[in-house]
């Protein structure tokens, strides 16, 4: 998690990553209102304990379903 909104080299990674790979799959442009929205969402869910790629997945994947 991110304390005192300082994130670590690793932690950005994992973040990045996540973040490349979400807006890959759904075929977000970087740059666009939707990577930026997107970003946010991964931001918040890191911050409420998802850490791990396939935790941050799981919660994206949870998410998208609780918007259909």
């Amino acid at each position: 998690m991110l304390f005192n909104g300082i994130a670590y080299p690793d932690q950005l990674t994992v973040l990045t990553t996540a973040l490349k790979d979400y807006c890959r799959t759904n075929h977000i442009e970087p740059g666009t209102p939707a990577f930026e929205d997107a970003a946010r969402l991964i931001m918040q869910l890191f911050n409420n304990g998802a850490i791990t790629p396939a935790e941050i997945s799981a919660a994206l994947d949870a998410t998208a379903r609780e918007g259909a």
